[in-house]
């Protein structure tokens, strides 16, 4: 089944959907439903993580809708995350075979370093446990082909810092924390018509595919530098946990 959304060239030759969903926060019970609603809508790039606590039921809704003929596994692009516990040489495939196993998966079409601040090695059930222990990071942005998730909206609009440097270099920017019900309703819009790949979460299958529904019409150019002056570096996602930490991303940087 073919998708509406355009295609964004990767810097490797693979090629991502520009529109998203985004599964941080969607409870169990609930996340398995709107995954199965998003492939229905038209979404193949779904967006997931180790802490998020709810892969096992993401992957349940991909096989579901595989078994059920709506999409292939090679029409998807899923995303995953590598948790600040595993940084560890010596643990990272392990994560990510844990990860493959939940999402009933045999590859993923990427695969992110969460954070770069690293956290201690230890086994504990409660992810909280571990938000004070800190490790360096040894192999933060080693890779030749980075590609960066990002909290980005019309108060934090990166221009200067990712932006144009990411463009320049052919480095995609994934703005993964768009905060719409806190900025604006068409945030998104405003998102892909600055070129930025968005990920707007909802486990509510209405708001899924309203805010599907951003591709037949666009910004005026006057519209969107209209709204790049709103912004004022209003982060909502600090990391503040991480205050402190060799690798932390927001300090003594200005973004």
């Amino acid at each position: 089944m073919a998708s509406s959304v355009p295609i964004v060239k990767l810097s490797n030759g693979f090629e991502i959907p520009m529109l998203g969903l985004g599964t941080w926060q969607s409870k169990p019970g609930e996340v398995e439903t709107a995954v199965k609603a998003a492939i229905d809508i038209g979404y193949r790039h779904i967006d997931c993580a180790y802490v998020y606590g709810n892969e096992k039921e993401v992957g349940d809704a991909i096989a579901a809708k595989i078994k059920e003929g709506v999409v292939k596994r090679e029409d998807l692009f899923i995303t995953s995350k590598l948790w600040n516990t595993f940084h560890r040489p010596d643990l990272v495939k392990k994560a990510l075979n844990e990860t493959l196993a939940n999402l009933q998966l045999k590859y993923l079409d990427l695969y992110l370093v969460h954070w770069p601040h690293a956290y201690k090695a230890i086994l504990v059930h409660d992810l909280c446990q571990v938000k004070s222990s800190r490790e360096q990071n040894p192999f933060c942005l080693r890779n030749k082909d980075k590609f960066f998730q990002v909290e980005c909206h019309p108060c934090l609009n990166q221009m200067k810092r990712l932006i144009l440097q990411g463009q320049s270099k052919n480095h995609p920017l994934l703005p993964s924390w768009l905060c719409f019900r806190k900025i604006m309703g068409h945030s998104s819009l405003y998102q892909i018509d600055r070129g930025n790949i968005v990920i707007p979460k909802s486990a509510n299958p209405g708001r899924i595919a309203s805010n599907f529904q951003v591709f037949d019409f666009k910004l005026s150019q006057e519209d969107v530098q209209l709204i790049n002056t709103f912004d004022c570096n209003g982060r909502f996602v600090p990391m503040s946990a991480a205050v402190g930490h060799k690798d932390h991303p927001f300090e003594n940087v200005e973004f």
